[in-house]
């Protein structure tokens, strides 16, 4: 994480510039006064070399000029712009149009100041938005990262040889993982918003009624209760005398986090469940 606060310590080595100016002496000048703090600074001296800077490698902040000769300032920003590149752009230019003005800000351009400039509000500018650049940074590795996250928890879930479950409040199927085909031949979307008893061998109706409305969590929850349930009468893959499956069953209820408080419960919100198929131990009891 870069330290705001002690740019010289810190960001002197974790963050690139590049200055874009067609005027040698006014670059010079503005490289100088940013190696003050910074040291990784590359110059382009018209538009037409920012943009193959700009697709050679990444820089965390550009400084840009609006007139040059060749490609514009405004032709840069809309590169930046189509390539969605997030490098945050400063614009410095000699241009009092406030058409021109109101022209780069619209194609992203970050903070705009006229020639000539006070350098500490530059700076200044130039802080902030590097602070910005880096929270946005840590909030898309956030994403990504729960994005990926998200997408394993997935594949594991839709992979386990387990029947995996959520009801809801009112003991409908809110999700089904794909093990319901394996298991009892159905699709999916046979299980979706209808309720468990549906699917419940006659016999275990009652028993399965605690089970599946499971409000309790962790240690306290239903943990291996034996119940059985039907399969799908149209499996053309299931020998037409098994009608039901065993299983054994865990639950727990579902809560929301109402409070950052760990110790205290949230509001109910349905009940999780999972479903091992018991055939073969059952087979071989007999």
């Amino acid at each position: 994480m870069i330290d705001f606060e002690k740019p010289t310590r810190h960001l002197k080595k974790q963050v690139s510039f590049l200055v874009v100016d067609d005027e040698q002496r006014a670059r010079e000048g503005l490289i100088r006064l940013l190696q003050r703090n910074w040291s990784d600074i590359t110059e382009a001296e018209d538009g037409d070399q920012a943009i193959g800077l700009i697709q050679k490698r990444k820089f965390n902040l550009i400084i840009l000029d609006l007139n040059m000769p060749g490609k514009t300032g405004d032709q840069v920003l809309a590169f930046i712009r189509d390539k969605k590149i997030t490098t945050p752009v400063i614009v410095i230019s000699g241009e009092s149009s406030i058409n021109k003005v109101t022209e780069a800000l619209r194609l992203g351009a970050y903070d705009i100041f006229r020639k000539p400039y006070n350098f500490d509000e530059l700076e200044h500018a130039i802080r902030n938005a590097l602070d910005k650049s880096r929270i946005e940074d840590e909030k898309s590795q956030i994403q990504s990262r729960l994005k990926h996250s998200e997408q394993l928890h997935r594949y594991m879930v839709d992979n386990s040889p387990d029947l995996i479950y959520i009801l809801d409040l009112a003991g409908k199927f809110t999700f089904v993982n794909d093990s319901v085909t394996k298991l009892l031949g159905y699709e999916k979307s046979d299980l979706m918003g209808k309720h468990y008893s549906e699917f419940l061998a006659e016999e275990d109706r009652l028993k399965a009624e605690y089970v599946f409305n499971e409000r309790r969590r962790e240690s306290r929850s239903n943990r291996n209760i034996e119940l059985r349930l039907k399969c799908n009468p149209l499996d053309p893959v299931r020998p037409f005398e098994v009608t039901t499956c065993p299983i054994e069953l865990n639950s727990m209820g579902i809560y929301s986090a109402d409070s950052k408080d760990t110790k205290i419960v949230g509001t109910y919100q349905g009940t999780y469940g999972v479903a091992r198929d018991i055939s073969s131990r059952k087979e071989a009891e007999n």
